[in-house]
């Protein structure tokens, strides 16, 4: 693996910012990000040259991520980042995908066909849902509706239908609610895993190890006083949903579904 090793470095610039924040006069109205990068070796992903499978055989679960920075690059390029991971990758008995915003259809369609189908696993948001349901021609997505998000879960795991197709988890995440849609008797503590994920997200966004009521709230109240309700449809499919106690004033915003999603991973046990 050292010789993975850069010669130089690689670097990401994240600028977080509140409503009321001040740079150079001028003066934000609303709470946002903004991410640039100079990142050669990831946006060609050239580290999947650098392992086999035999790296992996002690490995309990592997995550990947860093696709949508694929978007951009020549078509021999992606061909060859996604021939790789299929070859030393989907044989692992336990591989979950992470996805990030894409802007591509093309490509989404492309990743979701050769790589999301034949992984076990799949973490995503709100943003990366609705696009992705519509590049797939499926149900719109409206976050306020726990009802819709749930279809455009079970619709996109309902395409996990072909031989070499492995899809049978979808960890879902925004920022009142979090959604773990699977299919039922494949995974062990579903429940335990949405749940914390929500509890993960509270902490790290406020950074703090300790929930604080006075910087915490409950924005969606679907559940009741229960911090988890889970059902099983007639369709042989588990739907386990958890609320969020969102964090009045973020500190922490970059990686955060990257963490929600390792530690439900954590939690949970494919059968």
């Amino acid at each position: 693996m050292e010789s993975c090793l850069k010669s130089r470095d690689e670097f990401h610039v994240i600028l977080e910012y509140g409503v009321g924040s001040v740079y150079d006069g001028h003066t934000s109205t609303r709470a946002n990000r903004f991410i640039f990068s100079r990142d050669v070796a990831n946006s060609e992903m050239d580290s999947i040259s650098c392992f086999t499978k035999g790296d992996l055989a002690d490995v309990d679960v592997v995550v990947i991520a860093g696709f949508h920075m694929l978007e951009n690059q020549p078509e021999s390029t992606k061909q060859q980042v996604l021939g790789g991971v299929q070859e030393k990758v989907l044989g692992h008995p336990l591989v979950h995908l992470e996805l990030a915003s894409m802007t591509r259809a093309d490509f989404l369609l492309q990743l979701f066909n050769s790589l999301a189908l034949r992984v076990h696993s799949l973490g995503l948001n709100e943003a990366e849902l609705a696009f992705l349901s519509e590049v797939l021609g499926g149900p719109p997505v409206n976050t306020e509706s726990i009802e819709s998000v749930g279809d455009a879960l079970v619709f996109l795991l309902s395409k996990a239908t072909g031989d070499s197709h492995q899809l049978s988890r979808i960890h879902f995440h925004c920022l009142t609610f979090h959604v773990i849609v699977e299919k039922t008797g494949k995974w062990k503590n579903g429940a335990t895993a949405v749940a914390i994920g929500t509890l993960t997200a509270a902490k790290y966004a406020c950074d703090t190890p300790n929930l604080k009521p006075d910087n915490h709230e409950l924005r969606w109240t679907g559940a009741g006083s229960k911090p988890v309700v889970s059902t099983k449809r007639p369709d042989g499919i588990t739907i386990h949903v958890s609320p969020v106690l969102v964090c009045k004033q973020p500190l922490k915003t970059v990686g955060l579904g990257d963490s929600i999603s390792a530690t439900g991973l954590l939690y949970t046990k494919i059968i």
